[in-house]
């Protein structure tokens, strides 16, 4: 039998941050990478880098080489936080990996960061912040698009009212909230489930899933209807 694959999970939420995810019922980000692997890959094998706790050594070349590939997930931290010592050394570890030769993933924060590390420039959002979905619903309205390049759904966004006809095929918009909802196949499951937004604090995030009654759901980061209450309070 081949060795086992063999993951790096970076997780840049400090230990502070955590503590607040805990308050809110919300799962660690390097837990629902681990999941992920294990779910999609069994028997595969990850350790877990907290690079922004107090005394973390950062691993060498000769360490990152026993991995299959390296996971960086989201995290509160800012790219454009020039004198946290986390950000700076999570930048050269990913010019690291990327002079090793490393398979990287990375989702929010890990983009970000990995965009620098290779050279690329990311800049704040001129219209400051706002939530993805709102920014995907302003586009699908002024560029609808095709018929033909929409699959098959039976829910409408919530802005538009309940569905007039369950047939219909829908808009850009509507797939966008249908599929970040949960993140699950199942679209009956996944409609209303709370979600964390991308790149937008957790506080904020929740008070936008209480404004919407949205539902928890034990596989996103609010586990209950109450972790939202407190959270956005």
């Amino acid at each position: 039998m081949g060795t086992a694959l063999r993951f790096l999970v970076i997780d840049g939420y400090a230990k502070a941050s955590r503590d607040d995810l805990d308050t809110a019922g919300m799962q660690y980000a390097w837990k629902l990478y681990g999941d992920m692997v294990q779910r999609n890959l069994p028997g595969a094998e990850y350790d877990v880098l907290l690079p922004s706790d107090f005394g973390i050594e950062m691993p060498g070349e000769e360490e990152l080489k026993k991995y299959s590939g390296i996971l960086w997930t989201g995290c509160n931290l800012s790219i454009f936080d020039e004198e946290n010592s986390s950000v700076r050394k999570q930048i050269e570890l990913a010019r690291l990996c990327y002079e090793i030769g490393i398979p990287s993933f990375g989702s929010c924060w890990g983009l970000q960061m990995s965009v620098v590390a290779a050279g690329g420039k990311v800049a704040p959002n001129p219209l400051g912040k706002k939530p993805p979905s709102g920014q995907r619903r302003e586009r699908a309205r002024k560029h609808p698009p095709t018929r033909k390049a929409q699959p098959r759904s039976r829910y409408q966004n919530p802005d538009e009212g309940p569905p007039t006809n369950t047939r219909k095929r829908p808009t850009a918009a509507n797939v966008t909230v249908s599929a970040r909802r949960g993140g699950m196949k199942n679209t009956r499951r996944a409609k209303g489930a709370a979600t964390r937004i991308p790149g937008f604090p957790t506080q904020e995030t929740a008070a936008t899933n209480k404004s919407a009654r949205a539902l928890a759901h034990p596989t996103g980061p609010f586990s209950a209807r109450s972790c939202i209450e407190i959270y956005a309070s």
